[in-house]
């Protein structure tokens, strides 16, 4: 995973993030936007690129990542319960001698008690000096996330465009295999991969028991690559965390599974990226006891 640079403790992050929304939401309700109306730059839709720009002119806030004051902006996602969303920054200075913004994408959202909660950094980059950076979320519920664009520095600067996918979030039942995955299902994904486009799907299970947990895929059909992550989980909102990573090679018919011990009790979130086949399909399994998918023939 790559990670953003200077990240800090939790502990750390969750006092800055409520220092975050001390600063910002000055004036504002209980219930207004959690940057403060006046730096909501707009809303994020499927159907649009919005564009924007971070300079010294654009809100300065504090950075729980950058741990300064820094340009940012920020962009509202209205998302639909049981839906995963991955958001795609991308810097647009990239003329002759232009030097393309240095940002990264943070996530925040309200939980039940109406508190903000720091849901974390973009997980996944790719580009040119990684300056491309893409955001994966979750919601089981009626959730409005506010995407932060925010500036490396004080003194960075430029323009950029966010391009947004929505897809439907699955649910992987326990002990049962999942099929219908595959390289025409799931959220438009770059960062996977290396910047090749992908198909990411979202797959979310229960954590009804604390112990050993049997997570694993295997490509049906096809000779896609197939990149499997196990995402955070323990909270109805999530921003996604790489906790193992498998990724299947082309042409190669395996099964893939690991084993993880899950110590929150809550819902986990397994993502499939299919890569480089519009014919690939993929199987999943998550549970308690030996893999399914592990009998089934090739």
């Amino acid at each position: 995973m790559i990670s953003l640079p200077r990240k800090r403790t939790a502990a750390g992050l969750a006092a800055l993030a409520l220092l975050t929304l001390t600063v910002a939401c000055e004036g504002d309700t209980a219930l207004g936007p959690i940057d403060g109306a006046r730096c909501v730059a707009g809303q994020l839709r499927a159907d649009a690129a919005p564009s924007g720009r971070l300079d010294a002119a654009s809100c300065q806030l504090w950075s729980s990542y950058m741990y300064n004051v820094v340009p940012t902006a920020t962009w509202t996602l209205e998302a639909d319960a049981n839906t995963a969303h991955i958001v795609r920054l991308i810097p647009t200075d990239t003329g002759a001698g232009a030097t393309p913004l240095r940002a990264s994408l943070v996530a925040y959202a309200r939980d039940g008690r109406n508190e903000v909660q720091l849901l974390g950094g973009d997980a996944f980059s790719f580009g040119t000096a990684q300056r491309n950076r893409e955001i994966a979320l979750t919601a089981t519920e009626p959730t409005t996330f506010a995407l932060r664009v925010e500036a490396w520095s004080p003194t960075d600067s430029g323009s950029y465009r966010l391009e947004l996918s929505s897809c439907p979030l699955r649910r992987l039942t326990l002990d049962s295999t999942v099929t219908g995955i595959g390289s025409n299902t799931g959220c438009t994904a770059r960062g996977m991969h290396g910047g090749a486009r992908s198909r990411v799907s979202f797959l979310t299970f229960d954590v009804d028991e604390l112990g050993e947990y049997a997570v694993g895929f295997r490509r049906s059909a096809g000779t896609g690559s197939v990149t499997g992550r196990l995402a955070g989980y323990g909270a109805a909102v999530s921003q996604t965390r790489e906790a193992d990573f498998l990724r299947s090679q082309p042409n190669v018919t395996t099964n893939y599974v690991f084993t993880r011990n899950l110590t929150r009790l809550g819902r986990a979130t397994l993502l499939l990226s299919v890569h480089a086949d519009s014919g690939a399909t993929v199987e999943a399994y998550a549970g308690r006891g030996v893999p399914t998918i592990v009998a089934t023939p090739h």
